[in-house]
């Protein structure tokens, strides 16, 4: 959202130019939370998301909606409460990694 809110207020009507201005200003930078050595997003993700919200926002997508919650958020929470994912926060992205990978296959199978 405050990507689409940036290339409203600057006057940037290319997701493509946007994602380049993003990636060299330092401001937009900042504003939108990503340091120096973080890559910016495919252009692409923008369209995703706007995909995304036009689909949630019809009856099929609330439909979806309804299946995700109560499916797959019961999946996270059984990986966070039988399969140690409650302190991975904690633990830090490279430490839960092959754990996360390891389970997310299992719980798929």
């Amino acid at each position: 959202a405050k990507m689409l809110l940036l290339s409203f207020l600057v006057g940037i009507d290319s997701e493509r130019e946007l994602m380049r201005q993003i990636q060299v200003n330092i401001a937009y930078r900042w504003y939108l939370g990503y340091s120096l050595e973080e890559n910016i997003p495919n252009h692409s993700v923008l369209s995703y998301i706007e995909r995304a919200e036009q689909t949630i926002a019809t009856r099929r997508g609330k439909e979806l909606l309804k299946v995700r919650q109560t499916c797959i958020e019961g999946l996270f929470g059984q990986a966070k409460q039988w399969h140690g994912m409650a302190r991975a926060r904690w633990r830090g992205l490279d430490n839960v990694e092959i754990q996360v990978l390891i389970t997310a296959a299992v719980l798929n199978m």
